[in-house]
């Protein structure tokens, strides 16, 4: 898991660094077209460059907890039923990630075979398609990863601590203590943590006091 954690982290780098040159080469592009009346050569492609990249970030979107979820209905199950429906549907999307990745290399190598390569760059495309099977790959480790965990908190017993995590890894979003058990230390835990990860731990947040309050009427 530690493995899984610093590809992700690395790659999560890689995507900021790639977001803020692409936004950067888009507002250069801009410019010159107004003052030069001519843009930037290849910009567009650059960018379509940069945003393929950017989904090198799937597993560090997995261990954040920040891949869209929809409860309406699971949100009524008891914890236990809600652990086994989310262990079978990571299974679900775990064959479907790995049935991506493969066809995302086997694109890639067409591509490399063919030479095709973009217009305006003059740059190949096939590492880039390759970058995307690389993704769903790490993807699929992280699922893989969250599976076991599931599994292995299922046959402890521990149902509410998954249901409150979901797919996020404490270790990955907290650090190595983990997520805090007291609302000061979850305060004074937000303030160490980048602004878009306190999103996710509110959320987390309210949604384990919105379970307390249904298991106390219940």
């Amino acid at each position: 898991m530690k493995v899984i954690r610093g590809i992700c982290r690395v790659f999560t780098w890689i995507c900021m660094i790639l977001i803020i040159l692409m936004m950067l080469l888009m507002v250069a592009d801009v410019v010159a077209r107004v003052v030069f009346h001519a843009g930037i050569t290849g910009a567009t492609e650059w960018a379509q460059i940069m945003l393929v990249c950017n989904m090198t970030a799937m597993g560090a979107a997995i261990l954040s907890g920040r891949m869209v979820e929809v409860d309406m209905l699971t949100s009524r199950l008891k914890p236990k039923a809600q652990v086994i429906f989310d262990i079978v549907i990571l299974l679900v999307t775990l064959a479907v990630v790995i049935l991506l990745c493969r066809q995302q290399f086997v694109y890639a190598v067409k591509q490399h075979v063919n030479n095709v390569a973009w217009t305006s760059v003059k740059v190949a495309q096939w590492p880039f398609v390759a970058l995307f099977g690389l993704s769903y790959a790490v993807g699929a480790l992280t699922i893989i990863a969250t599976i076991i965990r599931k599994i292995v908190s299922a046959s402890k017993g521990e149902y509410e601590k998954e249901v409150t995590l979901g797919t996020m890894d404490p270790v990955f979003v907290f650090g190595k203590k983990g997520a805090p058990a007291k609302p000061e230390d979850v305060e004074k835990a937000a303030e160490e943590i980048p602004a878009g990860d306190k999103i996710s731990v509110a959320i987390r947040e309210a949604e384990t006091i919105e379970q307390k309050e249904k298991e106390d009427e219940s």
